[in-house]
Parts: structure tokens; sequence; C-alpha cells
């Protein structure tokens, strides 16, 4: 061998060894990163891209950042390569991707990720209560846009002496003595973008009592059971026991109190919570109310397999209020035995049997999806004294609408809502079929686009709640919604 090909031999060994682990996207022997860009990201947006390789030896034993950078909040998943998080500055972040095989090879490839403005965005999407006669101030908060902003009101009013601040966008003053709950459309544009955000406000009374609830201590009591046998007997003022969490309370609640006038009692979930009371014994009433003036309100009522979920005593009730709740996993939804003034509306029921009136109770049933499992959707006895209903959407997995008992111990049985409306003389605006939750099978009831209880409720007396289970503003599609849910 001449010496000029020995030299030539000697360079590329050299050559070859000192590149050992070296990245060359045409080596076979090599692992290489296939993707080609990445998509672009947005401030305040979950991001998450997984790139892909191949080449080399499998399996891939690391990724990394071999320079440059991520854009802030993103990072590297080193096992897998995902580029996941929630960006927070804008600008164009440019990096090197490395992936590393088992035989320590890698490959390299330059990327970059675009992080843009958000556009105009009004995040704020529920309102807390505003207390009658009291001072109420909720600065509502934007994403995106350029400042300064300007905000307006489309439509609708708030509540009187209540005003918009047109520089901040600022709900603030001091409420009437008799104001109106309200929904309204809110505004904000930057001159080049706009957006608008459907709220409401509703009220609690000038003299009231606001106990909280919640299960890490930090409130007045931790269950809901506690508040409740805290309260002094008689009660002596308007009391709300506000649950200020979406947990789920172990309990059998029963309400039985008296008052020294007209006072009532609130069990609510806070205006963007949604609690649970699952019954620690199945088969009693997960809730049981035997006193007059209650109000149940945007709570999820479950586990009374043996009971039923809200029941209302037969014997000294009157005017009763449950809206805004979901129950399921129960014998029977709600029951209201004979007694006058009871209001069930807007409520979701998932359960064996639906709703029973019974006779003499002026029993008003408005705005609520009822789905039975096994038995009828909604019954009343001694004939049509006891229930008045009208707006709501019925399904039963058996096939039975509705019973009403005609005459006593004899009930005719109807199948089809046409039946039950002859049968009952009511009902005449409700609709039957099924109601598309999102998932009942895992106890989310909310329900699909295409769902026969979209648009379908009324707002008229009883007076439906403004604000639907979880605080959202109802009359999304210009009417209210069958159910505990709105559909945005």
């Amino acid at each position: 061998m001449n010496a000029g090909k020995a030299l030539a031999v000697s360079a590329a060994f050299i050559a070859a060894v000192l590149c050992h682990g070296c990245s060359s996207e045409d080596d076979p022997d090599k692992p290489s990163i296939d993707t080609g860009s990445f998509a672009q990201a947005q401030v305040g947006a979950a991001y998450s891209q997984t790139p892909q390789a191949s080449g080399g030896s499998t399996p891939y034993t690391a990724w990394s950042i071999a320079g440059g950078s991520l854009p802030p909040g993103l990072s590297l998943d080193a096992a897998t390569g995902e580029i996941s998080g929630t960006p927070t500055t804008t600008g164009l972040y440019q990096f090197t991707l490395r992936v590393t095989d088992s035989e320590g090879e890698y490959g390299e490839k330059a990327f970059s990720i675009d992080v843009v403005a958000p556009p105009l965005t009004i995040t704020t999407q529920r309102l807390p209560y505003a207390r009658i006669s009291g001072t109420y101030n909720v600065t509502l908060q934007t994403l995106g846009g350029t400042p300064p902003f300007t905000w307006s009101l489309p439509s609708g009013t708030l509540p009187q002496n209540l005003t918009l601040g047109p520089a901040t966008g600022t709900i603030s003053g001091t409420l009437s003595a008799a104001p109106a709950a309200s929904i309204f459309t809110v505004q904000v544009t930057d001159g080049v973008e706009t957006d608008t955000q459907l709220l409401s406000i509703e009220l609690d009374p000038a003299a009231m009592t606001l106990i909280t609830v919640r299960k890490d201590g930090t409130g007045d009591y931790t269950t809901i059971s506690s508040a409740i046998s805290g309260l002094p007997n008689p009660v002596t003022q308007t009391t709300v026991i506000e649950i200020d969490d979406d947990g789920t309370y172990s309990e059998n609640l029963s309400v039985q109190f008296t008052q020294a006038g007209s006072e009532w009692l609130c069990i609510r979930s806070a205006y963007d919570k949604l609690p649970t009371v699952s019954a620690a014994n199945p088969a009693a009433h997960a809730v049981d109310i035997q006193s007059h003036h209650v109000e149940i309100r945007g709570i999820r009522v479950s586990g009374a397999t043996g009971a039923t979920g809200i029941n209302i005593s037969q014997s000294g009730v009157f005017s009763v209020i449950v809206s805004d709740c979901v129950i399921f996993g129960c014998q029977n939804a709600f029951i209201s035995g004979s007694v006058p003034g009871v209001t069930f509306v807007n409520n979701t029921c998932y359960c064996n049997i639906g709703v029973l009136g019974a006779g003499g109770g002026s029993c008003q049933i408005r705005n609520n999806v009822i789905y039975s499992l096994t038995g009828y959707a909604i019954a009343t006895s001694l004939g049509t004294g006891g229930l008045t209903s009208n707006y709501n959407l019925f399904f039963s997995v058996g096939g039975i609408i509705g019973s009403v008992e005609t005459s006593p111990g004899n009930w005719t049985t109807c199948t089809t809502l046409a039946a039950w409306q002859t049968a009952s003389f009511g009902d005449a605006n409700s609709l039957s079929g099924d109601p598309l939750f999102v998932a009942a099978a895992s106890n989310d009831f909310r329900v699909q686009a295409g769902s026969p209880a979209i648009d379908s409720g009324s707002s008229q007396s009883p007076p439906a709640p403004l604000a639907d289970a979880e605080g959202y503003a109802r009359n999304a599609g210009g009417a209210f919604d069958m159910g505990a849910f709105e559909r945005h």
C-alpha cells in the first residue's frame, strides 16, 4: 500500500472513531427525528406535542434539549419526548431536540415553537350571589387582547343600582331594597377584537345568616348534618347553608326545624361548586325534608338505593323548593307527599323511579329531565290534585312514561306521553325522548348537542333559577334548557 493510500485509510478510521455517537440523518444505524415541525402554541392554552423518531436501536432511552430552549411553561418528557404544558409568554422559541437510542447513538433536529397571544376572551363565566341592600364588587376577567379595553352591556340589565365600569369591567354598587335578579350579556373590545359572555346575578335577602361547609375544615362546619344540627330552634332569620367545595358528603340529611315566622332555610352549593350528598345509609332517604320554607339547590344527590333521593314528608310541610339538583343512583328520585306549595324545577333525575306527587299537594313539576331506569318517570296519586307538571322531558327504559291513580287503589299506566297527558290532564308542553346525557355511566348528566332538552324549558312561573347547577347563566340559546344544566 502506498503512503498516500495508507494515510487516507487512517484518516477515515480516526474520523469514524471520533464521530461515534454523533448525529447523522443519512446513517440508518443512528436514530433520526421524523417530525417535521411543531404546532403553534397559545398563551394560557394547554399544549401537547409528541415527536416521532425512527432508525437506530430501539427502544429510545432518552429525549433531551441539545441547544436553545423551550417556551416558558412547556417542558420535555425525557422518556417519551412529549412537549407539554401551558405557555406563559409570546415569542418564537428555537431549540435543538435530541433522541438517544439503546446503543448510545443519537439524532438531533432543529425546531421552533411559535407562541402567540390568545384571542380576546372574557374568562369570567359565573358570578356570585348579591345581597339585597348590600354592596357588590366583582371585576370581570379577560385573557388576550391589547389594553385598554372598553366594556358594555349589549343586552339585558344589571340588578337595580349596579353598574358596569366601561373602562374597568367592574360590576359594582349598592343594591336597591327591591332589585330583580337578572340575566345579561357583557361585551369587551380592544378596538380590534371583541368578545361577549352571558352572565346572571341572583339575589340573597338583606337579612340572612350565611354558614359555609367545607370538608377541609376551613368553613363553619365540615359536614352538612352538623351545620343543620347547629341551627337554633326556632330559626329566627333566613339561613343559607352554602357548600363551598366539590366534595362528596356521605350523609343522610334530615331537615326538621321550626321558624319564628316566614324564615327560610336554604341548603345550596356555592355559585361555582357542585357538591354531592351520598346516602350513608342506602335504605334511608338521602335528603328528608320535614320542615316548611326549605330550599335545596345545586346539589348532586345519590346513594339511596333502597329509598328516595329527596323526600318531602307527608304532613306539616309547605313551601319547599328543589332546583338545579341532580338525583341519581336512588330507588326514587323525588317524592312530594300530601303537602302544599312544593316546587320541583330544573332538576335532572336518573333513578329507577322518577317523580311522585301525592294528592292535595299542589306540587309544581317544571323544566326537569326525568329518566326512569326500571319504573315510571312520573306519577300522581289520587287523581290530578297532587301534581301540576309541564315543560319536562320524560324517558323510561321500561316504557312507562307515567302512572295516575284515578281512584283509590286504581292506577292507569301510561306508556306514551300522549296517554299521560290525557290521564293527568296536563303536561301540554312536555316532551318524551332520550335526553342524550354526555356520560350517564360515569354520572355526567350534562346533555349533548341535539338533546331535546335544549331550549325547551320555560322561564315562567314557577320561576326557574337564572343560573344552572354549576352557576352558568341560563337562556344560552335564547330559551331555558330542561334539566339541571344549561348547555353553552
